[in-house]
């Protein structure tokens, strides 16, 4: 919704419920999701309408003392989706440049994308807010897939990384079965 140029009011509405429950629960950021934009001739409205609201987000967040992240999504599993590489998030954060945004960086969906997950993680965790984890392919648990964990979690360790990796998984089989990976 935060992209969508007919939804501005919305986006405000919905911002106004954000801060007030941020007040109450104090998170270290919020996810600013920008969404979808399937009419490519009006790409350029959309990008603006982002970074407007994004920027609006920031200010309010900003005064709570909660960094903004954002995140881009793979266009595979969400076409159209209207950030979807690392350069585009980087490129967001260099136009509003602002200390209290950060990239939501997803493992999974950047893997998807084709990215180079370990040397973007090792150039840019500084302006990270929020790493999540899932393997490739079908989005499980760590070692259910593709990706290099081992590495992954080394490289985020020494890249002086300081919040939170979160497991945004579908958990294969139960639950306690897929938690292995934690060792």
């Amino acid at each position: 919704m935060a992209a969508v140029p007919e939804k501005t009011e919305q986006f405000r509405i919905a911002l106004a419920q954000a801060v007030d429950f941020a007040k109450v629960l104090k998170p270290k950021a919020i996810n600013v999701l920008p969404g979808c934009c399937f009419d490519q001739q009006r790409l350029v409205a959309y990008q603006n309408t982002f970074l407007d609201n994004l920027s609006l987000a920031l200010t309010h967040f900003s005064e709570l003392g909660i960094n903004t992240v954002f995140e881009a999504i793979n266009t595979y599993d969400m076409p159209s989706f209207l950030v979807h590489s690392g350069a585009q998030m980087l490129q967001i954060l260099e136009v509003i440049n602002h200390p209290n945004l950060l990239m939501q960086y997803d493992i999974y969906h950047m893997h998807r994308m084709g990215e180079d997950i370990a040397g973007f993680i090792h150039d840019y965790a500084r302006k990270m807010g929020h790493i999540q984890i899932a393997d490739y392919p079908g989005r499980g648990q760590p070692g259910s897939g593709e990706i290099d964990f081992n590495t992954l979690f080394l490289e985020i360790e020494q890249s002086g990384y300081q919040s939170w990796v979160g497991a945004e998984y579908k958990p294969q089989g139960l639950t306690e079965n897929g938690l292995t990976w934690l060792k």
